[in-house]
């Protein structure tokens, strides 16, 4: 690039530069102009009414200073929120007093809780079966209901005398005769000679059982006969043993 064309960029760049600053020094200047004005017009709306004979005192002191934060616009601090537990205790209170219910505006006036805060507790209320929700919009009522008190049947138990006129279960089955004191051991004899003579490879005391219906003491008793005869073997040993007729 020559030097006549160096000097001509270093000239646009100062001309956009002092450009530039000119516009942000009139930007700067409107909006604290503006800022002012807004100010003034807010002093002037505050003096106003200030000064107006219709306006009532108590509208005159919520009225804050121009810029003054709001009191509405900063929240509480955390140890004076309202716990929903509180809130759930003083519905559940006042509802109870209440047998044909009561609406969410009647509730708000009464408590001086907030929509919120009331819509919360009455939800719990709700899940635990204490409060009914009847109607709709603006013609909801919320009714609380008595809980059924629980049975006391531990208590009920323990004063009721034991009835000794009839038998337990217990002493019915140690009276009853057990199935191998009335089974002939040569009736399950049979029956185990019958289900091993189907089987070549023999079976196991689970399936002896399954096949036959008799008890494992019974078939124990019947299969000591067979071997002590030799009319059947042991094969394997543990939960594999099988037994196995001879010939």
């Amino acid at each position: 690039m020559t030097r006549t064309g160096s000097d001509l960029s270093q000239q646009i760049e100062a001309i956009l530069r002092e450009t530039t600053a000119r516009i942000v020094a009139l930007l700067e200047g409107e909006r604290e102009a503006m800022v002012e004005s807004l100010k003034q017009a807010l002093a002037t709306l505050d003096s106003n009414l200030r000064s107006s004979a219709d306006i009532p005192e108590a509208l005159l002191a919520s009225i804050p200073a121009p810029g003054a934060p709001s009191s509405a616009s900063r929240r509480p601090p955390r140890s004076q929120w309202v716990r929903t537990q509180d809130v759930v205790v003083r519905l559940r209170e006042l509802l109870q007093n209440r047998p044909h219910g009561a609406r969410i505006a009647d509730l708000r006036q009464e408590t001086g809780f907030s929509h919120m805060q009331l819509h919360r507790a009455l939800r719990k209320l709700r899940e635990a079966g204490e409060v009914l929700k009847e109607g709709e919009m603006r013609r909801t009522v919320y009714r609380y209901v008595e809980r059924p008190r629980a049975r006391r049947t531990t208590s009920t138990r323990a004063q009721r005398p034991a009835d000794t006129s009839r038998p337990t279960a217990k002493a019915k089955a140690r009276a009853r005769p057990g199935r191998a004191s009335r089974v002939p051991t040569e009736e399950v004899r049979r029956a185990v000679h019958r289900a091993l003579r189907r089987r070549k490879r023999g079976l196991p005391m689970s399936r002896l059982r399954d096949v036959t219906g008799y008890s494992d003491k019974q078939i124990h008793r019947a299969i000591v006969a067979m071997a002590d005869e030799g009319l059947l073997e042991r094969v394997g040993s543990g939960r594999n043993m099988r037994y196995v007729l001879m010939g």
